[in-house]
């Protein structure tokens, strides 16, 4: 009976050192090349987007949110990222959460 255990446990160890010179082989190969990225088309941004903006916001004095500016210009909302920024630093616009208000002078 020992005999037979003997020689099964040989046979397994025998298809467990192939398996792993055959996981090397794989890995030894290299993997696969990376593919290419896809990426968006780069918007230009609009020289007048700033004012676009602001008067979008002026609009709606219970505030809006940038994605709602983007759809009624008909740009992409990141588009919006940067002209909130100057009209935030400006102090022309206030936001609250996602919504942005124009500041009142005054």
């Amino acid at each position: 009976m020992l005999g037979g255990f003997g020689k099964t446990r040989a046979g397994v160890i025998a298809d467990l050192k192939e398996a792993a010179a055959v996981w090397q082989g794989l890995g030894a190969q290299g993997t696969r090349p990376k593919r290419a990225r896809a990426t968006a088309p780069v918007e230009q941004e609009d020289p007048g987007l700033e004012a676009k903006l602001l008067e979008a916001i002026k609009r709606k004095p219970d505030g809006i949110t940038l994605t709602e500016v983007a759809e009624s210009l008909g740009v992409a909302h990141i588009v919006l990222g940067k002209a909130s920024g100057r009209l935030l630093e400006k102090g022309e616009i206030r936001k609250a959460g996602k919504l942005y208000f124009a500041v009142l002078p005054g």
